[in-house]
């Protein structure tokens, strides 16, 4: 494409106006298939505009465009150009704006103004889809969260039905439009808005999304630095990673032994700070890292994806090598334990590795007790999160195994998980070491608190939360046709290669086979190409084929898992309570064991979340218990 000159008219004290020119090669700057102000796009040949975004979809997706993305384009611009040639508003039109470090994801079209964003979507539909609307409104919550440009703009998402008519419909934030009433619609919301002063700022600004676990760990694995992503500061993150520097120096210092609890919420980045921290202690001469996890998927996913054993590696064969009876020392002065909540305790370990066998923290304990220099043991505890037999215990089994040592320790934890450490008498408490808010559900703050009132029955509360949960972008449906579920995910990603959908469900669920989900032993093969390969690998988790239960998915995410929900919980509405199914267990407290395996599976996603309910009649109360907590079916948008 050309260079471009829009004249914009700009007002001042000094001035009524003055006229500023603004060069922007758009086929340089690569930012979008084409840019201009509303004269210009008037102006403009369609077959002209057509070929700049044929040409830009070559570049940036290493394929031509088909022949239904033309049709689409011709059909944009045709309602467009109607539409801009009745409205004298002062719009700065923007077509396939690339969304960086998003793989291909761009918003169809953006009328953008002086602190003023529309989002356009184009759908050739009569109807309003579900994920139609999901995609509409998630272009415009990422573009404020990510976008430097955006924070303080408003943004309105704007879903476009090229065969709708006279349609007008509201849904949340987005607003859903036939091409007869798009013209009052924006007439009435752009009387009053400005030109934008340049739009370069936002062509040219930063957009930092939240990179998944996987990309995380190919960054650093790469000596890629993290990008500086303001949601991830605002949680935390840095600061917890900087204090834990802090004391790590302290223990290579004075070498008396530290325990030290990181807490947090699922997806509030507690992973991530291991990982962090792991990378950047590559660079120190005081003392070294290794990242340490029982959660063999975790590990399994984490190799795969970096082609590398050394910079993950299991816990379990960690303590092989250097406990029990083993002379060996680790030449890792700090130790991270992910996921420490589900640490084996001693008649798990009998059971797992032989009669002499210790709890893992007493194992990790008396390893750090051997060594010559102080080791600072960093457990990263997911509260709520103990799904397999033996790891009831928690956390109270690091204090007791901290109280039984012959030598010095030092604990530090955040304040709430206190009272679970009664046996130590010296606690320090910093709330550096609680992570609250989650990461993994973007502006979905709320998602952790729903799942926790609605596995406690307090539905009417689970219900208000649902809907800012739904507000701020984060949607929670509810269908009994897996059919349907699996329609949503692969249209709302259609043609994203970063995203990822897949089913998940509870390996105790006795009636989810005969549904088509295969929720068995094994059920997935490579647990590692599942979760990181490509959308169209038959190992994928998006060929929606095998099913990851709550032992797969523990500690990793999607960004939009269909939860199949089995006959394993169900609800009572005589008691008002979750009922597990009857079965014979080994665990103290299966009840806990079911609910945290539901927990595990409910907060997964990324961008929300698909229950399906299976069309059996012992389904039905649970069915209408996710509805009387918020869940919306597929059919009521």
């Amino acid at each position: 494409m050309v260079s471009q000159t829009i004249i914009i008219s700009k007002k001042s004290n000094e001035r009524a106006s003055e006229e500023k020119a603004i060069s922007i090669n758009t086929r340089k700057l690569q930012y979008c298939g084409w840019q201009g102000n509303r004269d210009s796009f008037l102006g403009t040949p369609n077959e002209e505009i057509t070929s700049d975004l044929s040409q830009f979809h070559h570049e940036h997706c290493n394929e031509g465009a088909s022949p239904e993305q033309l049709t689409a384009w011709i059909n944009c611009l045709d309602v467009l150009k109607t539409l801009l040639s009745a409205l004298d508003v002062p719009v700065h039109v923007i077509f396939e704006y690339l969304l960086p470090r998003e793989q291909g994801r761009r918003p169809d079209v953006i009328f953008l103004f002086e602190g003023y964003l529309f989002v356009l979507e184009f759908k050739d539909y009569h109807r309003v889809g579900a994920a139609h609307i999901d995609q509409a409104q998630a272009y415009a919550r990422d573009l404020h969260d990510y976008h430097n440009a955006c924070t303080s703009m408003t943004i309105a998402p704007l879903l476009i039905l090229t065969r709708a008519g006279g349609l007008i419909e509201h849904h949340g934030e987005v607003m859903a439009l036939g091409p007869e009433s798009l013209r009052e619609y924006l007439g009435n919301q752009c009387r009053s808005l400005q030109p934008v002063t340049d739009a370069a700022i936002f062509l040219e600004g930063d957009y930092e999304p939240l990179p998944t676990l996987i990309s995380s760990a190919q960054l650093l694995f790469n000596n890629e630095p993290l990008p500086q992503i303001h949601k991830a500061s605002s949680a935390g993150v840095p600061e917890t990673v900087a204090f834990l520097q802090l004391l790590a120096s302290n223990t290579a210092q004075d070498n008396i032994n530290r325990l030290v609890l990181v807490t947090g919420v699922p997806g509030a980045g507690k992973t991530l700070v291991g990982l962090q921290f792991v990378y950047d202690a590559s660079s120190k001469s005081d003392y070294s890292a290794i990242f340490l996890s029982g959660n063999g998927p975790l590990v399994k996913v984490l190799q795969y994806t970096l082609k590398s054993r050394v910079f993950v590696q299991s816990l379990h064969g960690f303590l092989k090598q250097y406990g029990g009876q083993s002379s060996q020392i680790p030449a890792e002065s700090v130790w991270f334990y992910d996921e420490a909540q589900r640490a084996w305790d001693d008649n798990t370990a009998m059971k797992k590795r032989g009669a002499n066998s210790v709890s893992e923290p007493r194992e990790l304990v008396g390893m750090a007790d051997r060594t010559s220099k102080g080791v600072m043991l960093v457990g990263l505890v997911g509260e709520g999160q103990e799904i397999h037999i033996g790891e009831e215990a928690g956390i109270g089994q690091w204090a007791d195994a901290v109280a039984a040592s012959p030598t010095q320790w030092k604990v530090y934890c955040p304040k709430h998980v206190v009272n679970s450490l009664e046996r130590v008498s010296s606690i320090e408490t910093d709330e550096r070491l609680n992570l609250d808010k989650s990461l993994r559900t973007h502006r979905a703050s709320d998602l952790q608190e729903w799942v926790e009132q609605l596995l406690e029955g307090k539905l009417d509360q689970a219900s208000e939360l649902i809907s800012r949960l739904h507000k701020d972008g984060y949607p929670i449906y509810i269908t009994r046709d897996i059919r349907s579920a699996k329609k949503h995910v692969v249209e709302k990603y259609r043609g994203f290669i970063d995203k990822r959908y897949g089913l998940l469900a509870s390996s105790k669920a006795r009636n989810l086979p005969r549904h088509g989900v295969n929720n068995g032993f094994g059920s997935v093969k490579d647990v590692g190409a599942w979760f990181a390969d490509s959308p169209d690998s038959s190992q994928s988790c998006c060929q929606l084929a095998e099913t990851a239960t709550e032992f797969s998915c523990q500690g990793l995410e999607l960004d939009m898992p269909i939860v199949a929900w089995g006959n394993d919980l169900l609800w009572n509405r005589q008691e008002g309570l979750w009922h597990k199914f009857e079965e014979r267990s080994a665990a103290e407290r299966p009840d806990i064991l079911r609910k945290n395996s539901y927990r595990v599976l409910l907060t997964r996603g990324r961008d929300g979340l698909v229950i399906f309910v299976p069309e059996d009649a012992e389904m039905d109360d649970t069915y209408q218990t996710l509805q009387h907590a918020g869940a919306v079916e597929f059919g009521a948008i």
